[in-house]
């Protein structure tokens, strides 16, 4: 602060001296000065004032979870939720109509409407309460559009989309994300176990997964594509969507200095930059399904084959060490771009999308799985102030620090597998916990930490902590079945209340933090706009395939 007083001095006077000084340059010094100086008896402190310092001990979401002590009177989930009750002083509303849940119901698991015969079937069931509601769950979560409609809610966390998101000149398609889509439904309806989930999506090339489970390493592919080949940032992009999607931890906030709020230091970032550097998209992406041989296909096969030997013989033009590869289908001019000027880069992708089109597009492209493959193990460095051009301190690759042991370190390769147990085992407070906080917001509506992605020293203790854990020990105990988990929500007395609830009740608790009533959830667009459709008979219900333009 002194200094930059001191700078400011000096060039008040170098104004001076070229003549071009004015009474209100000084009085502007002469205010920053008293600015200086009152600062603080006007509310705004000279420099912010020093947090106390929290120790991972102290932080809620990084102590291991509790499991609750229930009478089982009730159902756990009402008990804990009757416990925040009484001590506010809150009375629940009652029950919702039949109708009413249903409708939530069918919403909360396909996004849609339950159809004449589903809704004459179950607003004639002879069961009652809770138990009606667990029989109709396990109806509405056997649909098939369950998986779609839960897939919406986990790639809006792993950030998917079917193009780069790049400059809008290079804004192509990914030929191949809709394989990773489909793979995340086709996994929520056969209600994969959530560890596993997540372990295929980090390393299921090295678990000896079958092959189409290889799609789901789509996970790490399908981000935004940096121009320039900045593969720093893309490994950037690939260690936030695993720590923050799975984990709830911002980590990429240590990518330049050590995270401001939790104890996450920058070696904790660019150790697990040298697990995740250590493996990229190979040219060779594996078919995850031959097409027939029919006449679309041999047509697939010649166009693809014109455009792709065009790229080709424009490449070799301009750079002639250039070597065709030997399958043309196997199309990769990731590095190539960097060797030519700007009239030949805006010819070269001109060329390639035409080809990245045709990918996307045909009906008769072979699916691949946007995969990744271990090379040449990553021993990092620590990036001074996040540039790459200044390497630091070497570091190990290891897990986070505040969850390892002094020395414990990858052993294996990269690492990548053993980072993908890490994730989910006893020694991790978050992932359990984080995942069954997702859970309950799309089922009731709103979440019990108000940061799904963000369970850092910054976010306050929830009120239904104990709830919380006890979803987390449920999960886990249950082989992390996320259909269970739904069960278990939908099935207590505190999902089926009603909405409406007394100005009272809603005065002194506007957020509805204690849940004694039902949450008012709007409908978002795309269940708008399929319900819609559902009703008017013209949804198309076809699962999974390559997008289509609406």
């Amino acid at each position: 602060m002194i200094m930059g007083v001191f700078e400011f001095y000096k060039l008040m006077r170098k104004w001076k001296d070229t003549k071009r000084a004015s009474v209100s340059n000084h009085v502007r010094f002469l205010g920053f000065i008293i600015f200086l100086g009152t600062g603080n008896l006007l509310g705004f402190p000279n420099s912010p004032a020093p947090k106390k310092e929290r120790t991972s001990e102290e932080h809620w979401a990084f102590r291991h979870p509790v499991k609750p002590t229930l009478q089982g009177k009730l159902h756990p989930i009402d008990e804990l939720l009757a416990r925040k009750q009484k001590e506010g002083g809150f009375d629940a509303v009652g029950e919702a109509s039949r109708a009413t849940r249903l409708r939530r119901l069918w919403h909360i698991a396909t996004g849609l409407l339950p159809n004449k015969a589903e809704r004459k079937q179950w607003m004639a069931d002879k069961r009652t309460g809770v138990e009606w509601t667990k029989a109709a769950t396990e109806a509405a979560l056997a649909r098939k559009t369950f998986g779609e409609r839960w897939s919406r809610h986990w790639l809006d966390v792993a950030r998917y989309a079917d193009t780069r998101g790049a400059a809008v000149t290079q804004n192509e398609d990914y030929p191949y994300a809709y394989t990773y889509r489909d793979w995340v439904i086709g996994a929520f309806n056969k209600n994969l176990p959530y560890d596993r989930f997540v372990h295929l999506q980090v390393a299921a090339d090295l678990m000896k997964a079958p092959l189409e489970d290889q799609a789901a390493l789509g996970f790490l592919t399908v981000g935004r594509a940096y121009q320039g080949g900045q593969r720093h940032l893309l490994v950037a992009d690939q260690i936030d969507v695993t720590t923050r999607g799975v984990m709830g931890l911002t980590v990429t906030c240590a990518r330049c200095h050590d995270h401001k709020s939790d104890p996450i230091p920058t070696a904790d970032f660019y150790s697990l930059y040298g697990v995740f550097a250590s493996a990229s998209m190979p040219k060779n992406l594996p078919k995850l399904s031959e097409p027939e041989d029919s006449p679309g296909y041999r047509k697939f096969k010649e166009e693809h084959r014109k455009l792709a030997m065009e790229v080709h013989k424009f490449i070799k033009s301009a750079i002639p060490e250039y070597e065709t590869p030997k399958d043309l289908f196997d199309f990769s001019m990731r590095k190539t771009p960097h060797k030519l000027n700007q009239t030949q880069r805006d010819k070269f992708r001109k060329l390639s999308s035409k080809v990245t089109e045709l990918e996307a597009k045909s009906l008769y492209s072979p699916d691949r799985a946007m995969i990744v493959r271990e090379g040449k193990v990553n021993n990092p460095y620590i990036f001074t102030r996040g540039n790459p051009g200044a390497r630091g301190e070497k570091v190990p690759r290891q897990f986070l620090r505040i969850f390892r042991k002094e020395g414990e370190v990858f052993k294996n390769g990269s690492g990548r597998l053993e980072l993908a147990m890490r994730l989910t085992d006893d020694r991790n407070p978050l992932t359990a916990r984080v995942w069954a906080n997702r859970v309950w917001m799309h089922v009731m509506g709103t979440p019990l930490v108000d940061t799904p992605g963000d369970f850092g020293v910054e976010t306050e203790k929830p009120k239904q902590l104990e709830l919380l854990d006890h979803l987390a020990h449920f999960l886990v105990e249950n082989k992390w079945s996320t259909k269970e988990l739904i069960t278990h929500i939908t099935s207590s007395q505190s999902w089926n209340r009603e909405s409406k609830a007394p100005a009272e009740l809603i005065e002194r608790d506007p957020e509805n933090r204690y849940f004694a009533r039902s949450n008012r959830v709007r409908k978002d667009l795309e269940a708008w706009r399929d319900s819609a459709l559902q009703v008017s008979g013209r949804l198309d219900v076809t699962l999974g395939g390559k997008p289509v333009t609406l």
